[in-house]
């Protein structure tokens, strides 16, 4: 593989203003798609392993083997050349939602104070700086008086149904695309993939009834291949009901968002931190069901975060690369604040 090197000038406080403070911790951060990604994605959000790209009245779900990424890691620090070799198992599954509105509207709630930067490919109209992301996502009228909030609790990803008062339920449904199987357990749905199973946990419902949490009984049900809610004692339909899942992994270890491995870290005159990592990007599947893939073609870019002085802050963080390996091996910040970084690639296409 041909290889160039790179040096790469890039400013924290010039071409790479800070521009807030957000704690790091277990949400997850839905990021926007102005444009560096396909039209048919409003969102995207990485989860254990994996991805979930929000797409009009459908999830797209990729996850990739934790197993798989530690034997990589392993393999790679005693043999670089197997590493490029390695494959790593992936699966992808669709949720559609059935008979909802095709584009339902959609605003980002609860904005992020730091922002994304994308310069993947040397395609200028398919960079993208100073990105938005947010804590959650509101879909409104995902069906005719029925409203969604896309969020996290915990690390996983979940979502809310509300339904408006006199709106029928009914009409609630999903189906799945490229999963191995799936089947009602012990009141959870459980997902079964060739890289492990998931569960849409058992749904918590609830109304709010003279300024109290009133649970309503509801559970799934499958019909035709199709999902729905049920409610075997009913409930007040004159006033809202909210309707909350849960997705978690049933038999997956790993770590939350895509994965990185460090490879340097550098400080500014303030004490903030950088750092340059490769990242294993799950890109968007080109189909559903059980893949694989390797690394050494292009799927490691690089990844820079500036963090705070405690590094609980993360101010911004920058993606960029090629469609081959692309590799940062050093960085400093000079005394106007500008993030200097040294590295390698083997991508003919790395922006420029």
């Amino acid at each position: 593989m041909r290889k160039t090197h790179l040096l790469l000038a890039l400013g924290c406080l010039a071409l790479l203003p800070i521009v807030g403070r957000a704690q790091i911790g277990t949400q997850l951060s839905f990021i926007e798609n102005d444009g560096q990604w396909g039209d048919n994605i409003d969102y995207r959000v990485s989860v254990l392993n994996g991805t979930v790209y929000l797409e009009g009245s459908t999830f797209t779900h990729t996850r990739f083997s934790g197993d798989d990424f530690q034997e990589h890691h392993d393999i790679k620090h005693e043999d670089q050349l197997a590493a490029l070799d390695f494959e790593i198992r992936g699966h992808a599954w669709k949720t559609n939602f059935v008979g909802a509105n095709q584009n339902p509207t959609t605003a980002g709630v609860q904005q992020r104070s730091e922002y994304y930067n994308f310069f993947l490919g040397n395609d200028p109209n398919k960079w993208a700086g100073g990105v938005d992301a947010y804590n959650s996502i509101y879909y409104s009228d995902l069906y005719n008086g029925i409203d969604m909030m896309v969020y996290s609790q915990n690390g996983a990803f979940k979502y809310d149904l509300v339904v408006a008062p006199n709106v029928s339920t009914d009409v609630i449904a999903w189906e799945y695309d490229g999963l191995d199987n799936f089947s009602i357990d012990n009141g959870n749905l459980m997902l079964e993939t060739s890289v492990g199973d998931f569960l849409e946990m058992e749904p918590y419902a609830y109304q709010m009834i003279n300024g109290q949490k009133i649970e309503v009984d509801c559970q799934y049900e499958i019909q035709n291949q199709q999902v729905h809610f049920v409610f075997p004692d009913g409930y007040d339909q004159a006033i809202e009901l909210i309707i909350d899942p849960v997705l978690v992994g049933a038999t997956l270890s790993g770590t939350s968002g895509t994965t990185n491995y460090g490879h340097c870290a550098t400080y500014d005159d303030a004490g903030n931190m950088y750092s340059g990592a490769i990242c294993f990007g799950l890109g968007y599947p080109a189909s559903v069901g059980a893949f694989q893939t390797t690394f050494g073609g292009g799927a490691t870019d690089i990844s820079l975060s500036c963090l705070s002085p405690d590094a609980t802050t993360l101010f911004y963080a920058t993606y960029l690369g090629g469609n081959a390996a692309d590799y940062p091996h050093s960085m400093f910040v000079n005394q106007a604040g500008e993030l200097h970084v040294m590295g390698t690639s083997g991508s003919p296409d790395f922006p420029t």
